[in-house]
C-alpha cells in the first residue's frame, strides 16, 4: 500500500480518506480511495526506510519517497551516546541503591551477592559500551554499533545465535525486577 499519492502535474500529495480539492471538485473522504487517486492519473509512492536521525541530518520524503541525508558530526554523536549509556546503567543502578544505603546503615543487612553481582556487571558492560562507541572511526561502524541487535533469531531453525557483527552487550536483568521474574 502507497504511503501517499502524488500528482506530477500539480506537485501535491494526497492521502488516503483524508478529503481534497482536485480540478475544483471537493472529495470526500470516502472518495479519497486507491482507486479515485489512480483513476486521475496519481502515482503511488511508498517511502523509503526513514535514516536514522540520531546520525544523519534527514530531510524529506521527496514526492517519490526517497530521503535526502548529511551524516552529522562523529564527535557530538558519540558524547551523546556515551551520556546515553551511563544515564542507563545510572538508572539500573538507582533501581538498588537503596539496598546499599541500607547496607552501610544497618550491617546485619548486607547487599545479597545476586545484587552486588548484578551491579558490577552494569558497570562493566556500560564500561564496554562507552569504549566500544569510542573506538569507532566512521559514521557506518558507529551506526552498525548501535542499531545491531546483540542476537539474531533463525525462524527456520528456532534458534538464536549472538550477532558476529558489532553490536552492544545487552545490559543484565535485574534480579530484583517482578516483571522478569
Amino acid at each position: 500500500m502507497a504511503d501517499f499519492y502524488y500528482n506530477p502535474l500539480t506537485g501535491e500529495r494526497y492521502h488516503l480518506y483524508r478529503p481534497f480539492k482536485h480540478e475544483g471538485r471537493q472529495y470526500t473522504r470516502s472518495g479519497a480511495t486507491e482507486e479515485t487517486f489512480l483513476e486521475l492519473g496519481f502515482v503511488p509512492v511508498t517511502q523509503q526506510q526513514r535514516p536514522d536521525s540520531r546520525f544523519h541530518y534527514v530531510v524529506g520524503p521527496d514526492n517519490y519517497g526517497f530521503f535526502t541525508t548529511n551524516p552529522k558530526p562523529l564527535g557530538p554523536i558519540k558524547e551523546e551516546l556515551i551520556k546515553e549509556q551511563r544515564s542507563e546503567a545510572n538508572r539500573l543502578l538507582g533501581s538498588t541503591d537503596w539496598m546499599v544505603v541500607r547496607a552501610i546503615d544497618n550491617p546485619e543487612k548486607p547487599v545479597s551477592e545476586e545484587i552486588n553481582e548484578f551491579r558490577a556487571s552494569v558497570r562493566s558492560i556500560c564500561s564496554g559500551r562507552v569504549d566500544a562507541i569510542k573506538a569507532t572511526t566512521t559514521h557506518e561502524e558507529l551506526e552498525a554499533l548501535v542499531t545491531n541487535p546483540a542476537i539474531i533469531y533463525n525462524s527456520e531453525t528456532e534458534t538464536r545465535t549472538t550477532n558476529p557483527q558489532p553490536h552492544l552487550t545487552p545490559y543484565p536483568y535485574n534480579p530484583t525486577d517482578t516483571e522478569f521474574s
